[in-house]
């Protein structure tokens, strides 16, 4: 299951997740009051901070092996 969730695709995921939120927000799904605690949501179970800390940290000194 870990080989799933790898960097670039959480990073993708949270990008179309923050564009869905955007289209539920034109459409008046979702009030834009709660568009934060949805993005919060989103990038606390993607993890994103750690994401991108491991594209700078471990990920560029991996690649170029």
């Amino acid at each position: 299951m870990s080989d799933f969730f790898t960097p670039e695709r959480r990073r993708w995921m949270y990008r179309l997740a923050l564009a869905v939120v955007a289209l539920l927000v034109t459409y008046g799904i979702v009030g834009a009051e709660q568009v934060d605690p949805w993005m919060t949501l989103v990038t606390a179970l993607l993890g994103l901070p750690l994401v991108t800390a491991d594209k700078h940290i471990v990920g560029d000194e991996q690649e170029a092996e």
